[in-house]
């Protein structure tokens, strides 16, 4: 049977990510991964098939890159006839999960993608799902897993079809998008006076001329107690979780650099309600541009924080290449453009139990880093989950660990004591 093959537009996002990923040939740092451990009565087989059938669902998954005369392109195969992205084996402790995570995805030939599962007991197995950036994004990854469990479980709310000629059009719609002036003037007055920004926390090493996405992670919890409180501080304020937690890493850049202005990358989802069921890569990285000083209060930084955030939603679809030029920030292999430093509020990992079975996620510790620094945090049994994810080879583990202490400090202050002065807060 012949296999055909459509051939489309890639999204901006995706040529960024072919771009970088051209530069670190043989890393692996735009790989995206989660792990799952599986307890109780796993029935391989059921299992296997929900796996292959929800990877077929998705055109992402099949998409192989190339570049050609036209620009790079996407080619998607009508059915994914190669298996030899499942791997099912027995559990060895000479396995290094670091190295299966760590897989050189080959953009031209595909797939893009491995699972591993891994029977450690007859009722213990651990599940691993690793993707290559340019065909997946957080979002992506934490609702195919869900498909695939739904599926397995027989929940019937796996039912949202994906078609390839929606996914295809949409590709095609989003290269006729143009760009507005009313979108090149916002950003440009944002981002006005971004070369006296503070970006990143102090390095302990000397930069090399060349960036080497070697990473290492550091977690932390914050309470129930301490979450409930924020989660209702954000009500109070009359804003959103996501722009309480981004005002509280504000100041702590503003504390730790003892500087006004600030700037600091956030990863945004690009999901609307056209692409909203699409596995694939869709997420723009903006800069924000602050300006704080030690006579604000930390409600105040909220509010203002909230204002200005509700105006980067109405540009958010401006590629962050496209601000790039109108800022006239070089690209550096050494560094990342504008700044250095981002923040990121996750989705909640997606976790199933009854009384046969439980899948569980398990933060793992990923061995590279994109940016310098980048602060994530998710939710999880009521608890706001933290990660420091930061460049081994400019910051020491010790360092972070310090700002780990100033950050859970600096949270537990002003869930305590909102309105309290930026002056009077102290580092630890």
């Amino acid at each position: 049977m012949v296999n055909n093959i459509t051939e489309v537009e890639t999204l901006n996002s995706q040529k960024r990510i072919w771009l970088l990923s051209q530069f670190e040939k043989g890393s692996s740092a735009y790989n995206n991964f989660v792990v799952y451990s599986i307890q109780g009565d796993l029935f391989v087989k059921k299992f296997e098939q929900s796996i292959h059938k929800m990877v077929d669902k998705h055109p992402a998954l099949r998409s192989r890159f190339k570049l050609t005369a036209n620009g790079l392109r996407q080619y998607i195969e009508e059915k994914q006839e190669d298996r030899s992205y499942y791997t099912y084996s027995k559990y060895e402790n000479s396995i290094s999960i670091s190295s299966i995570l760590k897989k050189e995805f080959d953009l031209y030939s595909g797939p893009l993608f491995s699972i591993f599962l891994f029977k450690k007991t007859t009722s213990e197995y651990l599940f691993f799902l690793c993707f290559h950036h340019i065909i997946s994004d957080g979002i992506s990854i934490n609702f195919l897993v869900k498909d695939i469990i739904s599926d397995y479980i027989d929940v019937g709310n796996n039912t949202n079809s994906i078609y390839d000629e929606d996914y295809i059009v949409y590709h095609e719609d989003a290269q006729t998008i143009t760009i507005t002036k009313a979108e090149q003037d916002f950003w440009q007055h944002h981002l006005k006076g971004w070369e006296g920004a503070s970006s990143s926390i102090i390095y302990d090493y000397p930069a090399n001329s060349k960036k080497s996405f070697q990473g290492e992670r550091i977690t932390f919890r914050i309470s129930k107690e301490d979450t409930k409180k924020i989660k209702q501080q954000a009500l109070k304020s009359k804003t959103t979780l996501y722009c309480l937690l981004f005002s509280i890493y504000l100041v702590f850049l503003h504390k730790i650099l003892n500087s006004e202005q600030i700037i600091c990358g956030t990863i945004l989802s690009g999901r609307n309600k056209l692409n909203n069921n699409f596995f694939g890569m869709f997420v723009n990285t903006l800069p924000y541009h602050f300006t704080l000083n030690d006579d604000q209060t930390f409600d105040q930084v909220v509010s203002s924080t909230t204002q200005k955030i509700f105006n980067f939603y109405k540009f958010q679809n401006m590629p962050f290449d496209e601000i790039l030029k109108l800022t006239g920030a070089e690209k550096e292999r050494s560094k990342n453009p504008l700044f250095e430093s981002a923040f990121l509020l996750q989705e909640t990992p997606f976790e199933f139990k009854d009384e046969n079975i439980q899948f569980t996620f398990l933060p793992e510790d990923k061995k590279t880093s994109i940016f310098d620094v980048l602060l994530q945090v998710y939710q999880n049994n009521g608890e706001l989950c933290y990660s420091w994810e930061y460049d081994n080879t400019l910051l020491s583990r010790e360092s972070m660990e310090y700002y780990t202490c100033v950050f859970e400090n600096l949270f537990k202050t002003v869930v305590d004591n909102p309105t309290i002065s930026l002056k009077e807060i102290r580092l630890k």
